[in-house]
């Protein structure tokens, strides 16, 4: 998950384990940054702010918290459709497509199943979320 407020991003370190490649200046932010009893990184500088924002498998927390646990469930049925519907069609035509075409599939995959995981803990755990958010950022 992530967060926008004052001038700084905060996401969650299972958000960022997901993403391949940081710019440099973000993984220098992050070494200096990281506590792990933190449950979600700091980010203060324009290019990390701007990384973090342009990547939809990383969702946010605004739009999340604001969500009823029957919306959070639609969300995740959604997405557990998308899921089945790519995972179907991804055995039918696997094969029959160039590399590039797969390799785009397999990584909406990827960002499908890791926003769902993402809701699911979000859910489950509301709680600590919420009161982590209130009391540090």
């Amino acid at each position: 998950m992530k967060i926008l407020r004052d001038n700084a991003l905060y996401v969650e370190l299972s958000d960022i384990i997901i993403l391949a490649k940081l710019p440099d200046v973000t993984s220098e932010e992050l070494a200096n940054n990281y506590n792990r009893d933190d449950l979600f990184i700091k980010f203060q500088d324009e290019e990390s702010i701007c990384f973090f924002n342009k990547k939809e498998c990383i969702i946010d927390y605004d739009y999340v918290s604001n969500l009823s646990d029957d919306e959070i469930d639609k969300e995740i049925s959604c997405i557990e459709y998308k899921l089945d519907n790519m995972f179907k069609d991804n055995k039918k035509t696997f094969f029959k497509n160039s590399n590039n075409y797969n390799d785009i599939r397999l990584r909406m995959l990827k960002i499908l199943k890791h926003n769902l995981y993402s809701l699911i803990n979000y859910k489950s755990h509301r709680k600590i979320y919420d009161d982590y958010v209130s009391l540090n950022i």
